[in-house]
């Protein structure tokens, strides 16, 4: 037990270090990153090993590291797993699959734009715009399913109450955000999800780490 707890702290860590690094290191090496295709192609060509290896750390590890985390927290807090536990790992793996399939997709696209003539046509920018614009109505239609997962931890944290009342209550509030600036009114307020995420899963790695330590 004191292994896993070592590992699931490990992981949260990973988690909120992904989610610091990957979001902020983007933001201000290329600030219109997120908002120009334009300039989202001329980086991913300029810059093709560096994109491919940041578009797997953010999705790909991020995903894996999620697994990891919710097996290892269920395990520590409950060792006799039921219903509740059932739901909450069932919503961990429709997370992870959204998040390797956007990987993927990101992945194998920046890949093609590489290369003129194959899978992107005699015009690569162009279809990858396309494409591009095809991810984004993908991920707008599925992306909360990282917001429920949070939100059903939380509420599990909260009902056997091990861990700090007051973190559980802004676990359930960051995934709440989550949803809302899924739409145009509360996007500019993406920041404050990003910033509530990270704060939150240091949070919890640092209260498993001192389990860790509890443990002889």
């Amino acid at each position: 037990m004191k292994q896993l707890s070592l590992i699931t702290s490990t992981s949260a860590f990973t988690c909120g270090a992904i989610y610091l690094l990957g979001y902020w290191s983007m933001r201000f090496a290329f600030p219109q990153f997120w908002a120009d295709i334009n300039v989202r192609a001329q980086v991913v060509q300029e810059y093709p090993l560096l994109i491919q290896i940041w578009y797997f750390v953010v999705w790909i590890l991020f995903g894996i590291a999620i697994l990891v985390f919710n097996y290892g927290l269920l395990r520590i807090v409950r060792r006799q797993h039921g219903v509740a536990e059932g739901v909450i790992t069932l919503a961990c793996y429709v997370s992870a699959c959204y998040l390797f399939t956007i990987g993927l997709i990101e992945i194998l696209s920046a890949q093609s734009l590489l290369t003129s003539g194959r899978w992107l046509g005699d015009n690569p920018s162009e279809s990858y715009q396309e494409l591009y614009r095809l991810l984004i109505q993908l991920r707008a239609s599925i992306e909360f399913s990282s917001d429920v997962w949070l939100l059903l931890v939380n509420l599990w944290l909260f009902a056997y109450g091990q861990l700090n009342k007051l973190i559980t209550i802004f676990g359930m509030l960051v995934p709440v955000t989550g949803v809302l600036i899924l739409t145009p009114a509360f996007a500019p307020y993406a920041e404050l999800y990003i910033g509530g995420t990270i704060i939150w899963y240091f949070a919890i790695g640092t209260w498993l780490l001192k389990r860790h330590k509890s443990f002889k």
